[in-house]
């Protein structure tokens, strides 16, 4: 006669059994371990009873809790996380935790479907093996011999300054990303999401990064809006580069759109225009006149300087621009000669010559950078940081 107890027992067994997970049962899981995929493997408890303090069940034990960091649970650490590529949570992570037992190899602990039959998530283990009984894990413990898989590369779409991108829904823990080239110059970067006209549901969390897609441990801005689907990120004087926004639904979502752009403090204007130098280069110099006619902005640029002898010599041109940017702005540039001084000037003589380009990036009101290029023998390419060398007019401002 079997006790109750033993009864129990078996009754247990028999619901695990009939209810597999993917490639798993939840008989063969019960007693499983976890081990991350960290240069040096860590221990991250085991699915069993929720009674037991190392089990990911146990929403108070030292793996299981929300809190804790080496926990799968843990939304903001390492291996929870929707972003980490060690975490359980992250459907893009190339390095989720490992299930194994007894040393052996049974799936990934994951949301990344490249996993296919050998990716388990945790909400399917939740749902489906209600009934863990083990109280520690099945020995020995050891990191297994672990298959390879090639997880998806995110879907990144790139916007352009100030556009939108929606409307976007997923469910709780769906990612959508993003990427904007920032110019040099820019005074504000600012993305935000918001409903369409006609109203949006859920949540989302608004990341922001430059250089890189974000991670819950690397950002440079987490929104912090508690307002449903208004969220935004807001850098002051940001870096250059390729900007990566992340919205991720912090619970199921749809109806959010987002907007990505960024401010430019100093546009090309009367500002702009000047006498510039480089006090290392004494004796050489830039006169920069800006003016518009109709509703097209146009930069004049002399630049005085010598030429292979040592004559003095004066590169002078003129070009349409995009003055809503810093730069850079090319401007072809001729030298001339031919003509005389004084009553004996006589404009028919002057033959003016194409010397090159004279490229100015502004990397604010008072310091264009300048870089030339000749396709004359000698003179070749270059770049020449300058500095107004006299002050602005009275009443020009730097916006």
């Amino acid at each position: 006669m079997l006790t109750t107890t033993a009864r129990s027992f078996l009754a247990l067994i028999a619901i695990c059994i009939a209810m597999p997970v993917r490639a798993v049962t939840c008989i063969e899981l019960d007693g499983a371990y976890l081990v991350s995929q960290d240069a040096t493997p860590k221990y991250l408890g085991f699915i069993g009873s929720r009674f037991a303090s190392e089990s990911i069940q146990n929403p108070y034990g030292s793996y299981g809790s929300s809190y804790s960091t080496l926990s799968v649970r843990n939304p903001y650490g390492t291996y929870g996380s929707a972003y980490s590529s060690l975490s359980a949570s992250n459907p893009f992570a190339s390095r989720p935790p490992v299930i194994a037992r007894a040393g052996q190899f049974l799936a990934f602990l994951t949301t990344n479907t490249a996993a296919g039959s050998l990716g388990v998530s945790l909400a399917q283990i939740d749902g489906t093996c209600t009934n863990l009984i083990s109280s520690q894990p099945v020995s020995p413990v050891v990191p297994p011999q672990i298959p390879t898989y090639t997880p998806p590369a995110p879907t990144v779409v790139t916007m352009t300054n100030g556009s939108a991108a929606g409307p976007l829904s997923g469910a709780a823990g769906t990612l959508h990303d993003f990427q904007l080239s920032v110019p040099t110059g820019a005074s504000r970067l600012v993305f935000a999401t918001d409903g369409n006209s006609d109203g949006s549901s859920g949540d989302v969390t608004l990341y922001l990064r430059r250089g890189a897609l974000p991670e819950s441990s690397a950002f440079d801005c987490r929104s912090a809006t508690a307002s449903a689907a208004r969220e935004s990120c807001i850098i002051d004087a940001p870096q250059a580069g390729t900007w990566y926004a992340t919205v991720v639904g912090a619970t199921s979502y749809s109806g959010v759109y987002v907007v990505g752009g960024y401010q430019l403090s100093n546009l090309i204007g009367a500002h702009s225009a000047g006498i510039f130098w480089n006090a290392s280069r004494n004796g050489e110099g830039m006169q920069v006149v800006y003016t518009q006619i109709g509703a097209t902005p146009l930069l004049g640029v002399t630049f005085y300087t010598y030429d292979l002898q040592g004559n003095p010599m004066y590169l002078v041109g003129a070009a349409a621009i995009d003055r809503s940017k810093p730069g850079p702005h090319s401007i072809p540039v001729s030298i001339t000669r031919g003509a005389r001084f004084g009553a004996a000037f006589n404009p028919s003589e002057v033959v003016a010559t194409s010397w090159g380009t004279i490229t100015l990036t502004y990397a604010d009101c008072d310091n264009p950078v300048v870089q030339y290029s000749s396709p004359i023998d000698g003179y070749g390419t270059g770049t020449i940081p300058m500095t107004r060398s006299v002050p602005r007019p009275e009443g020009v401002t730097c916006p």
